[in-house]
């Protein structure tokens, strides 16, 4: 397991103190993405967020603080 340090930290909607994100791994939606202090997201995790219609409210992804998610993890979120 190895952190992917590529990760541009500034398109999140939050990054918190601590966070790790390990590699491989998928994320889309970033700028709807909070992510708290200390939280882990391990290899081949998925989190995708997919467009919206016209006039939907954003969807927002919240992991709070201490939060560790596994292995293989999937997450696929769309609008309301």
């Amino acid at each position: 397991m190895w952190l992917f340090n590529k990760i541009n930290k500034e398109k999140y909607r939050k990054w918190g103190t601590g966070t790790e994100i390990y590699n491989p791994f998928v994320i889309s939606g970033e700028e709807q993405i909070a992510l708290g202090s200390n939280v882990k997201i391990l290899d081949n995790a998925r989190i995708s967020i997919y467009a919206k219609s016209e006039g939907a409210e954003e969807a927002l992804v919240q992991i709070d603080d201490g939060c560790y998610i596994g292995y293989n993890f999937s997450l696929l979120v769309k609008d309301k």
